[in-house]
């Protein structure tokens, strides 16, 4: 009887154990893989009512679950397991003459080590004598490459939904897939149609766009597969993070009687605030109060004074803003576009003075064609002649430059040709004769700042030709040409336009790793436009060559073309 017991013991274990992955042993690095299904892949006349995946290995069942994928949408359907194996279960029958794609997303994950997918996983079969033989594929850009797995691509059949009321926030794809390591996907067995394709970082894994949550890449054209063009392979998107929260006016002070400064709730497009959009006024007897100067402090971008008439001592004044927006071009909230300070008694009695430069004194590797930023405390009204700010060379000779004032508070002291390369300059500004709106005078010191620009014999550049596989383009654009620095942290990145026979030269660029791409600028902003999920807007064409250039001193690079498509 003992005997009996213990064989019943070991057998009720061994059981236990096939349900179970087996413990210690090496640390697991592979990942897990879809070894067999049924009904097999490709299957025509398909009529059972379950599919079964058997793993290579045993996985995390709810992270296998959650990364199925069935279209067209089976809205009932059971899971049950039975070891490495998952069987998915329907009451009801399947369409006639369908193909169904079953996707399983690279999130399915082993018990052992938590190891991923290394991909996604396809699974077509028919209820009909055909499979469908459509196909998207392409890849997604990010500059942390580590990212570019497990994006998710929404696939909408536009000849099934309504183009102009399409939303991804509350409309899940149609068909889906997910990126490899090397961001790279491919979306099979398509029906023929005109197809809308999103990339969407998923985090939520509700298949649904969730904003400045979700990443996003919006392709720059909708695609169309037929019998005679069953592949688009040009799809590419690069993915960006949407910001829709409108500015908000989060503070207002009177820093004396003259002198109002208010603060926004982020970085602000400074081009959309001028005087007109602001308006200060009496909260008793509502008069305007007049502005007579506007200015950001030093080196920001989200707070600002203003010299105003003279306010009241402990009086209530209104500020409202209008019109202002912030980088990304969201307008101010509403809501929070005006706020209430009291007015103060106490004189300015702050003179103006020198905050800081745009380089270091003793800087060295200035560019050639760098402008020279001086930045104030506070915006000077009184302003006095040139000879008092001189730009010199080693040897004493005067450099001829022009000075703009790019706002109140800021000058901008630009060369009138390029420096020459590795030479000493000197620039020198003697503060005398500034004032204030309030009439404190600036100090009479003089600001020295030297430095050493660039060593053209340690620069390189790049050079090549757009090829446009577009014929023509219905509105007028021009190619930009980006060069990022790839190896150094945080990645560095310069601008050029191509020529008008989309010829490029990428000068005085350091020695280093760089990697190219280029886009269709067609607002002439400069920027890539990455368009929008909703209210839907095509992204810009792009193209980007996927291989590093290694650029050494002196030894530029030519013929590094760039092809963009249609």
């Amino acid at each position: 009887m003992k005997q009996n017991a213990f064989l019943l013991v070991v057998l009720f274990l061994t059981g236990c154990a096939g349900q179970m992955p087996p413990p210690g042993g090496p640390v697991d690095t592979v990942p897990p893989e879809i070894v067999n299904t049924i009904p097999s892949h490709l299957a025509l006349g398909f009529e059972g009512n379950s599919i079964r995946f058997e793993f290579s290995e045993y996985v995390e069942k709810r992270s296998a679950e959650e990364a199925i994928f069935i279209s067209p949408d089976i809205p009932e359907k059971e899971f049950s397991w039975s070891g490495r194996e998952l069987r998915i279960s329907f009451p009801g029958r399947l369409r006639d003459s369908t193909t169904y794609v079953v996707t399983v997303g690279n999130d399915v994950s082993d018990l052992r080590n938590r190891n991923k997918m290394s991909e996604a996983f396809t699974l077509a079969f028919s209820t009909g004598d055909k499979i469908d033989r459509g196909s998207i594929q392409g890849a997604v850009v990010l500059d942390n490459t580590a990212e570019r797995q497990g994006i998710t691509l929404f696939a909408y059949q536009l000849d099934l939904t309504d183009v102009d009321t399409l939303d991804p926030r509350s409309h899940k794809p149609h068909f889906m897939t997910q990126t490899n390591r090397a961001g790279q996907f491919k979306l099979s067995y398509l029906p023929f149609g005109m197809y809308r394709v999103y990339a969407v970082k998923d985090e939520y894994r509700n298949l649904l766009y969730d904003p400045e949550v979700d990443m996003y890449g919006v392709f720059h054209k909708d695609m169309m597969l037929t019998e005679q063009d069953t592949l688009f392979a040009d799809f590419r998107v690069r993915m960006t993070i949407e910001d829709t929260t409108g500015v908000r006016l989060i503070k207002g002070e009177a820093v004396s009687r003259s002198l109002v400064q208010f603060e926004f709730s982020e970085d602000i497009d400074t081009t959309s605030l001028m005087k007109s959009h602001i308006t200060i006024e009496d909260t008793l007897a509502v008069a305007s109060i007049g502005i007579h100067q506007l200015y950001p402090l030093p080196l920001s971008r989200k707070t600002f004074a203003m010299v105003t008439d003279v306010l009241e001592e402990d009086k209530g004044y209104r500020l409202s803003v209008d019109h202002v927006t912030d980088v990304t071009g969201n307008r101010i909230n509403l809501s929070a576009s005006s706020i209430t300070f009291t007015g103060s008694g106490q004189r300015d009695t702050i003179a103006p003075m020198i905050h800081s430069f745009s380089i270091t004194d003793s800087s060295r590797n200035v560019g050639l064609s760098d402008t020279l930023a001086i930045y104030w405390n506070k915006a000077p009204y009184i302003l006095p002649v040139l000879s008092y700010t001189s730009l010199k060379d080693s040897a004493k000779r005067d450099i001829p430059y022009k000075m703009v004032w790019q706002n109140g508070a800021t000058i901008l002291l630009i060369p009138n040709k390029e420096l020459l390369p590795k030479m000493k300059y000197q620039l020198r500004i003697i503060t005398k004769g500034f004032e204030d709106f309030s009439g404190n005078k600036a100090q009479d010191t003089a600001h020295i700042r030297t430095f050493e620009t660039i060593d053209i014999e340690t620069l390189s550049e790049i050079s090549g030709k757009v090829v446009d596989k577009k014929s023509s383009s219905v509105r007028k654009s021009e190619m930009i040409v980006v060069a990022m620095r790839v190896d150094r942290t945080p990645v560095s990145s310069s601008s050029i336009k191509a020529s008008s026979d989309k010829t490029y030269v990428h000068k005085n660029l350091q020695e280093g790793k760089y990697s190219l791409w280029v886009f269709e600028d067609i607002a002439s902003q400069t920027t890539y436009d990455h368009g929008k999920v909703f209210p839907f807007r095509y992204s810009y064409r792009f193209s980007e060559r996927m291989d590093t250039l290694t650029l050494r001193a002196r030894w530029p690079i030519d013929g590094f073309d760039l092809e963009i498509a249609e």
